[in-house]
């Protein structure tokens, strides 16, 4: 296990990824549950390889919190049954696209 700033209340790696997006998803459930988070993308080199990177992305949350956030990330998150997302859609999305113009849908009639 990687810590940042180790017995001076920094931060500490609770999670690792492959890709800067898995690592995103994992700080957005952190931060819902009110814990800070943060994403650390170290797939930068100075030096060109062909060698395959394993774990590049960290998770990193404050220290006294890396307990709480492993468990929370340690819970399965159940998807909905019919695959749509609870709630209203966020105001200020454009209206949905017809799929065959490409313009806004007009009403049934």
């Amino acid at each position: 296990m990687s810590e940042a700033g180790e017995g001076d209340g920094g931060w500490e790696t609770v999670a690792h990824a492959r890709e800067v997006y898995e690592g995103e998803l994992m700080a957005l459930r952190l931060r819902e549950a009110g814990i800070e988070a943060s994403v650390m993308d170290r797939s930068f080199h100075q030096i060109p390889s062909s060698a395959p990177q394993s774990t590049v992305i960290e998770v990193v949350v404050p220290a006294e919190r890396a307990d709480e956030a492993r468990r929370i990330l340690a819970e399965p998150v159940g998807l909905p049954e019919d695959g749509e997302s609870e709630g209203e859609p966020e105001a200020g999305l454009p209206p949905e696209e017809d799929q065959v113009s490409g313009g806004p849908k007009r009403p049934s009639e």
